[in-house]
């Protein structure tokens, strides 16, 4: 009964490879189709509660270099908390205009976590799924709010996972006019 248990346990954790596998190399590989012009890369700055659910809660910072000339937007990026916690992360997010200057990005992203002297995740392999509501400001750049969850999706004995409230910055950058 062991064996097959851990048998199950090996292919669940080989199918979730697969699949980050296969979205990070979706996030590089396939270019837009209709990329436009203000898709240009960007790099996103964040600060707020980490573990917001909990008694323990802390400030977490966040910065991400989003990579334009994609329908979606292929990230990397690193995070850390209060608590000494890190995160270095890659993902792929997907922004759509709900109103007027208002924009909705869901995104989804893996990566390795440290705890430092804060909460125990369960794993060094850490997935964060979640999603941000902007406000789109005449120079291109958004302001506004995201709501995420950070766990391991099982890969550990524990899985206690956490949710940050972060409030973003995201900042146009033209890296091909210093070229």
């Amino acid at each position: 009964m062991q064996g097959s248990k851990r048998g199950r346990g090996a292919r669940r954790v080989m199918r979730r490879c697969a699949a980050v596998l296969a979205a990070g190399l979706c996030a590089i590989v396939l270019p837009a189709s209709q990329a436009s012009a203000d898709d240009g890369d960007a790099v996103t700055v964040g600060a707020g509660v980490y573990d917001v659910t909990d008694d323990r809660t802390t400030v977490e910072f966040r910065a991400e270099y989003v990579f334009g000339g994609f329908d979606y937007q292929p990230f990397v990026g690193l995070m850390a908390t209060g608590d000494g916690g890190a995160y270095a992360h890659a993902g792929v997010g997907f922004d759509f205009e709900i109103a007027d200057r208002i924009v909705l990005t869901p995104s989804f992203a893996a990566g390795v976590y440290a705890n430092g002297n804060g909460k125990k995740l369960g794993h060094a392999v850490e997935f964060r799924s979640g999603a941000a509501l902007a406000y789109r400001l005449g120079d291109g750049s958004k302001l506004g709010v995201g709501v995420y969850h950070l766990s391991n999706s099982g890969l550990g004995s524990i899985n206690p996972g956490v949710e940050s409230v972060m409030l973003l910055w995201t900042m146009p950058i033209d890296v091909r006019a210093s070229r």
